[in-house]
């Protein structure tokens, strides 16, 4: 298993895959707090039941942290966003 690396710099994006092929945004202890507090929410959301909005509350946490993960990584659509 890949150890945790000291890449929480503001000057340093987080790789997009460990050692092992994993990606990195699907691994908790490579979360940024921001990735965090998103999860939490989404969990928060899923507690209160069972609807279609509640699902669609969740999906766009979803995407919500998708997107802080592309910004960490530093890939292009995160760039582009930016522009």
């Amino acid at each position: 298993m890949s150890k945790t690396p000291g890449w929480w710099r503001t000057d340093v994006a987080r790789p997009q895959k460990r050692d092992d092929g994993m990606m990195t945004r699907i691994d908790i202890r490579w979360h940024t707090s921001a990735e965090q507090a998103i999860t939490k929410a989404m969990a928060k959301v899923e507690a209160l039941g069972a609807s279609v909005a509640l699902t669609d509350a969740v999906m766009l946490l979803g995407k919500a942290r998708d997107r802080v993960a592309d910004h960490v990584e530093q890939l292009p659509s995160a760039r582009e966003s930016c522009i």
